[in-house]
């Protein structure tokens, strides 16, 4: 399939307001973009770390 636009995104950090505003401006279409949602979970051992 051909998407008409590509778009990928980095972590949110919890904004689904925001992304979804972003959404709206640009007009995201699911049946024509393509979404790359790039998201990373990291814990922090403080064990680990010596702290």
């Amino acid at each position: 399939m051909k998407y008409r636009r590509i778009f990928a995104l980095g972590d949110i950090h919890g904004r689904f307001d925001r992304l979804s505003s972003v959404f709206n401006k640009i007009a995201f279409d699911p049946e024509q973009d393509f979404l790359v949602l790039l998201i990373a979970a990291m814990k922090i051992c403080t064990a680990c770390s010596g702290r």
